[in-house]
């Protein structure tokens, strides 16, 4: 969820920081990845105490394409001992302590927002939220549920960040679908008052692979237990109980990183039964072979994957801002 800004990452619209202008009251500091390993002075998220040899730097905005397109130049921030390895705005010329630095462009890995003069902007922690979801596909080749739309409430859980509370992640009483029909083995099937309930759900921040558009997901899963919703289907006069478990991971979109909001939202996505984001990356590491596939529905009516998608939106009663 945008409590994406629970970490503090931040993805902006090209048109807002590359190769345009910032006015002096919406100056921004970005942390971002440098095109070399090894020459930045932080780690991932640049919230912790500076490290030699890092892969990530703070630099100003705008953004400047260089040369060969691949990366952009920027003006290194004025924080700690960072100085940059080229003396021009379009890093043509190298010397050391320049005050210049390449780095990989946008939408490649996530970036971290900061907006000056305050070096730390925290989320505010343990505030509620209303769930508003669109229409909503849960299937795999046998079953299909489809509704056309859900709502709940909840709140968030806190963390303790360089001394500051901010958001860890989301609790869900449960999160109830209306509008409902479904199908199995190519059959109607109705569901009692074309309704079903998940079970109470919780929600935390992990970072996806880099096939995602921002590379920062939500992983939603049971609170308690492995039981995610128990869907009550009539097919053809007959009782179906469906059991749902396991967990699903959705896409925090690019839009949902703006500074200050109350809004946020998760995309779930799936192609036939098959769920687009499955796989967990551990954090701060670029190798494939630290992505493991750590999210998977099952329906226990037949002991097959299953595939969810929905746009879930969440809607805070304070508004949240990023790290």
């Amino acid at each position: 969820m945008k409590r994406i800004m629970i970490i503090g990452l931040a993805l902006m619209a090209a048109s807002a920081i590359v190769g345009g202008t910032a006015s002096s009251a919406s100056a921004w500091s970005l942390c971002m990845e440098t095109d070399e390993a090894k020459t930045g002075f932080y780690s991932m998220f640049c919230s912790g105490s500076q490290i030699s040899e890092g892969e990530f730097i703070i630099v100003e905005s705008p953004l400047v394409p260089t040369a060969s397109s691949q990366l952009y130049c920027a003006k290194v921030a004025v924080i700690g001992s960072q100085k940059g390895e080229y003396k021009d705005s379009k890093c043509t010329e190298k010397s050391a302590g320049g005050g210049f630095a390449t780095v990989v462009p946008l939408g490649q890995r996530p970036i971290i927002v900061k907006k000056e003069p305050d070096p730390v902007a925290f989320t505010v922690a343990n505030d509620k939220f209303t769930v508003i979801s669109g229409a909503m596909v849960l299937r795999n080749k046998k079953v299909v549920i489809k509704c056309e739309k859900g709502e709940g409430t909840g709140e968030t859980t806190e963390k303790e960040v360089q001394g500051k509370k901010t958001i860890d992640g989301v609790k869900i009483p449960k999160i109830t679908y209306k509008g409902c029909t479904g199908e199995q083995n190519g059959a109607k099937c109705e569901l009692p008052g074309g309704t079903f309930s998940t079970k109470e759900l919780a929600g935390e921040l992990v970072e996806l692979d880099e096939n995602s558009e921002t590379g920062v997901g939500e992983l939603m899963k049971p609170a308690s237990g492995s039981e995610f919703a128990k869907i009550e289907m009539i097919c053809g006069g007959v009782k179906t109980n469906v059991t749902v478990t396991g967990t699903v991971i959705g896409q925090i979109p690019g839009e949902s990183f703006e500074q200050t909001s109350k809004k946020s939202k998760v995309v779930f996505l799936q192609s036939e039964g098959s769920q687009e984001f499955k796989k967990i990356c551990e954090l701060n590491s670029k190798e494939s072979d630290s992505c493991v596939a750590s999210a998977e529905l099952f329906l226990k009516a037949n002991e097959e994957k299953a595939g969810f998608e929905s746009t879930e939106e969440f809607e805070f009663t304070t508004e949240q801002e990023t790290l």
